[in-house]
């Protein structure tokens, strides 16, 4: 009767990812995803940060034109 109603948190987890989250790809060529990735792990910056910060900035250069 209890096993029923028991939480299950990667149920959870996987059905708020899908509602409240979204994956975001694209291909690059070996070299540049390299570059990219070594930089990101020299300055421990996480590939999502690395999007919401380029976003940012490249909204904030494009306002005026």
């Amino acid at each position: 009767m209890g096993e029923k109603n028991k939480f299950d948190k990667i149920k959870y987890n996987a059905e708020y990812n899908k509602l409240h989250n979204k994956k975001f790809a694209c291909e690059l060529r070996k070299e540049v995803y390299a570059e990219i990735d070594e930089f990101l792990k020299r300055h421990s910056i996480s590939k999502a940060q690395f999007v919401r910060d380029s976003f940012k900035k490249l909204k904030e250069e494009l306002k005026d034109k």
